[in-house]
């Protein structure tokens, strides 16, 4: 089923590295934006949406309550038209808008756990349940830390992520409104039924910090072992079974094959 009406796709674009240079993996958050108006969104606006919303971004991630880390970096901003198909406005004519920023900007705290933890801030609705109910981002917190003997967030610690949750999304919907006219808000869409566009009235996040293995998805790995003493003997005498039927497979005599 189709989307009720067009709306805006913003994505906040980052990496993970030693440097703001150096690019060892990737992380996007995405975000989208409607109106119950019909409103043209021009390639400037777009470009002008992108380009405020960068500061709002930029306050989020270096925020010491995230603590995002000293190896994530925000780098860039796009905005892209979507229509009620689904699909990029205009499809290949249309080029996304990208802001990037003049340094990549490191997060707040030292980056001390894997690169794919992050929080889940969730977006509701007024719509209590069903499709268009509520949303989700995940920001990465690699420098974010839980109560050692509860595995959990502090509640204080929750209470700050939704403080600088609530202002992200205010931030970002006075971009909006700026660039494009008044009556724009951060948005769940739901193509279910005859279609869902809901504005975001409330951000929760929950006691337990979550992950985006897609994050590491880019890190090799590299494992390293070492034999067990005294069952050496398994081995031995898997190897000489694989070398008997290696034989028997080729009659061949392999007896001089090491």
């Amino acid at each position: 089923m189709p989307y009720p009406r067009p709306f805006v796709h913003l994505v906040a674009e980052g990496h993970f590295g030693a440097t703001s240079t150096s690019v060892v993996d990737i992380w996007r958050c995405t975000f989208n934006f409607a109106t119950n108006s019909g409103t043209t969104y021009s390639p400037a606006s777009l470009l002008s949406f992108a380009t405020t919303a960068a500061s709002a971004f930029s306050t989020f991630h270096a925020a010491t309550a995230l603590k995002a880390g000293s190896a994530c970096f925000l780098d860039s901003v796009s905005a892209a038209t979507i229509g009620t198909d689904g699909l990029y406005v205009g499809g290949g004519a249309q080029a996304t808008q990208r802001y990037t920023l003049t340094t990549p900007l490191a997060g707040n705290g030292s980056s001390s756990t894997p690169w794919s933890q992050a929080i889940c801030f969730t977006t509701r609705t007024a719509i209590l349940r069903g499709p268009g109910h509520a949303g989700r981002w995940y920001w990465p917190a690699t420098g974010l830390g839980v109560g050692a003997t509860t595995g959990i967030l502090a509640q204080a610690t929750q209470d700050s992520l939704v403080t600088i949750g609530v202002a992200l999304v205010q931030g970002l919907n006075q971009a909006a409104n700026s660039a494009f006219g008044s009556g724009h808000a951060m948005t769940v869409m739901s193509k279910i039924g005859a279609g869902v566009a809901a504005p975001v009235v409330r951000i929760e996040v929950g006691a337990r910090v979550d992950s985006q293995e897609r994050r590491e998805s880019k890190i090799p790995e590299a494992y390293r072992g070492a034999p067990v003493p005294g069952v050496t003997r398994a081995v031995d005498e898997r190897d000489e079974l694989v070398t008997r039927l290696i034989k028997e497979a080729i009659g061949d005599d392999l007896d001089d094959v090491n």
